[in-house]
């Protein structure tokens, strides 16, 4: 007997084969059968799957929920629930809550506002995946070495490391990557990153090539200079050999969407290069949710955050800062404040109100919020092309990531703000893209089930296969939907009806069930 039966659904499997209507049948934490007729099945629980598709649970590869604590706060992550996440992978964009060997390394998830609420009793990797493993979390979750994490480990002010230093860092990703981390993740957009020289990338990816692991690449620009920055992770794979993923792809600002085709034409090329193993993802947004010093020009932010903040106390340099930005072609009234612990007055408001509130440009204002915040502002801004983002998704091979925080219950009834791709990502993507013209719902389906499962080498998810983890989403092809949006985002998604992670039904007739640890870490030897 099964312990539960979905019958008479709509599968689709993550293969990209055509739907098909069957049945599943679940026995402890897998997927035990799976029936082309039904019949007559016994199961302790039966749910009726009829006019649903029924799919692999989806995977998030881009989440942040471990650098802003929801992770440990918010264990039964309702908002991703609701939008049929399953698994998420954090680490991302060079900064992990693993290995913490310091004070310093602490303090650098400050940015990400996780540091006043992370109770640390772990050092290694393998000390958070046991500490972890023994919590409540609802959903699955891997983890990357975030680089930026190791520099702090290391050393404490802003400088390029020294050979030796190189070295230690190598040593410190090795053993992480050993106990079970599934690749590093780079966040070379972020201050810190600048300092890194490219004979440091190329030791590390070439150590992740030899562990066959993953590199994770937030771009060093997506603006004025985004060829460059994209020319720079297209040499490193093909130097190295390294299996590297492009984190959330764009091009940002209207004055840089010349750009696009360039970019495109570049990144096709690498895709097609057999001595090149390089893939992407990206949100399906309009609008991204970047720190907002990286909105300056680069040379003021090139030699690190603490550099940068001293250099804006000197007027002669705001005025050419200021200057620069004018030219730039943002459309700053546009950038609302997402995060600013310091300043919480502020968040929800765009640049625009604020700058008025002060009575100073727009410009101004933008440095003021850096100043006072410290650098660790955060900010919505609506600068990508809607066909470039279509186009993106809709190329081969592409995968959603929300790049956003995975929340529970408390955040949707505290009405939290934040960037919509937290609470919808994924019903939006399947409410805009499996149309005529656009994508097919197998193919869509695909991009966020075995399509990352297999670049990330998750062994037993993203297919409905016999013996594979049942982790599973039951949703109205006609109702999935996001209601988030840049103005009240902390909105459930809906259409998503049911959800099991690893055999247990943790989401039921749109709505948590209570099952707490259900969850699994997902590692990597």
């Amino acid at each position: 007997m099964y312990d539960y039966l979905i019958k008479n659904a709509h599968i689709i499997d993550g293969t990209g084969s055509p739907r098909y209507t069957g049945s599943v049948g679940v026995k402890e934490s897998r997927i035990s059968k799976i029936f082309r007729e039904s019949g007559d099945i016994s199961a302790k629980t039966i749910i009726d799957g009829t006019g649903l598709y029924l799919t692999p649970g989806f995977i998030d590869i881009s989440n942040h929920a471990d650098t802003f604590g929801s992770l440990f706060e918010e264990p039964d992550m309702t908002v991703l629930l609701a939008q049929g996440v399953t698994t998420i992978i954090g680490g991302n964009c060079g900064t992990s809550v693993a290995p913490l060997f310091s004070t310093e390394a602490i303090k650098g998830l400050s940015k990400w506002e996780g540091t006043d609420r992370l109770n640390r009793n772990w050092n290694t990797m393998a000390d958070f995946f046991t500490m972890l493993g023994s919590s409540q979390l609802t959903i699955n979750f891997g983890s990357l070495v975030g680089y930026s994490t190791i520099h702090r480990t290391l050393v404490t002010e802003e400088r390029p490391f020294t050979p030796e230093e190189v070295q230690q860092s190598l040593q410190i990703c090795s053993s992480a990557l050993d106990q079970g981390a599934l690749g590093v993740s780079l966040g070379l957009a972020y201050s810190r990153m600048n300092l890194v020289s490219n004979a440091e990338l190329k030791d590390l990816a070439e150590l992740i090539y030899e562990k066959d692991k993953i590199l994770v690449v937030h771009m060093r620009h997506d603006g004025d200079e985004v060829l460059y920055a994209l020319d720079e992770c297209i040499q490193l794979a093909a130097e190295t050999g390294v299996r590297l993923h492009l984190s959330h792809l764009k091009v940002m600002g209207q004055k840089n969407w010349r750009f696009f085709d360039d970019f495109l034409e570049r990144l096709t090329g690498a895709q097609s290069n057999p001595d090149i193993n390089i893939s992407f993802d990206t949100f399906p947004y309009v609008a991204s949710n970047p720190f907002l010093y990286v909105m300056l020009p680069s040379w003021i932010t090139k030699h690190g955050r603490n550099e940068m903040l001293q250099q804006l106390q000197e007027p002669s340099v705001r005025e050419s800062v200021i200057a620069e930005m004018k030219a730039n072609g943002y459309d700053y009234h546009r950038i609302i404040v997402s995060s600013a612990e310091t300043l919480p007055t502020v968040v929800g408001s765009n640049i625009l109100q604020i700058a008025k509130n002060q009575g100073v440009g727009i410009e101004e204002a933008l440095i003021y919020l850096i100043r006072a915040t410290h650098g660790q502002a955060r900010v919505i801004v609506q600068a990508i092309n809607e066909d470039h983002l279509d186009t993106l998704i809709m190329k081969a091979g592409a995968m959603i990531g929300s790049d956003g925080i995975g929340y529970g219950q408390k955040s949707i009834d505290s009405h939290r703000f934040d960037h919509p791709r937290s609470f919808g990502a994924f019903p939006q993507f399947l409410g805009a893209y499996p149309v005529p013209g656009k994508l097919s719902w197998e193919e869509s389906i695909a991009r966020i089930t075995s399509v990352p499962a297999q670049r990330y080498q998750l062994s037993d998810q993203g297919f409905i296969k016999e013996g594979y983890c049942a982790d599973l989403v039951l949703f109205d092809p006609e109702k999935v939907s996001s209601s988030a949006n840049y103005i009240h985002p902390s909105q459930l998604a809906q259409g998503v009806s049911t959800v099991f992670v690893n055999g247990h039904l943790v989401w039921n007739e749109g709505a948590f069930t209570g099952k707490l640890s259900t969850g699994r870490i997902i590692t990597r030897d």
